[in-house]
């Protein structure tokens, strides 16, 4: 999953909030891991992968499953109102989901199809989550 429109938040907010060091794009992220946290149990490994990407891992799920479970995530932090600064940040998520080892026999072939469906979530307007079609 990825937070959409981030470096708009960064620009419309100051990079001197930036995320590496606090402000109002970090508030951003801990609101999106909060989210993550609030819908994640013991089984479920969550971390950000990277700048504004997160990767969930979500054990013994199928695919339908866990498009549920991405969609209420989505749902979730579309409909969350941050504060930071007394400024109130609203943005989305998009995403894509795919499961092992029907879409991908290693990690990094796995994430390489998230990532593709991921895109396809961007070019279809953000704020969606896409599955990974089967062959």
């Amino acid at each position: 999953m990825d937070i959409d429109y981030f470096k708009k938040i960064n620009d419309t907010f100051g990079h001197q909030a930036g995320d590496a060091c606090g402000g109002h794009s970090l508030r951003v992220i801990q609101g999106f891991a909060d989210i993550l946290r609030d819908y994640s149990d013991s089984q479920n490994i969550v971390c950000r992968y990277g700048g504004e990407e997160f990767v969930l891992a979500l054990p013994g799920l199928t695919q339908d499953k866990a498009f549920e479970y991405a969609e209420q995530i989505r749902l979730s932090f579309q409909a969350a109102c941050l504060e930071s600064g007394g400024k109130e940040i609203h943005t989305t998520v998009s995403g894509g989901v795919a499961v092992f080892p029907d879409h991908g026999k290693t990690t990094d072939e796995l994430l390489q199809v998230v990532a593709q469906a991921l895109y396809a979530a961007k070019l279809h307007g953000r704020n969606c989550i896409k599955r990974v079609q089967s062959n």
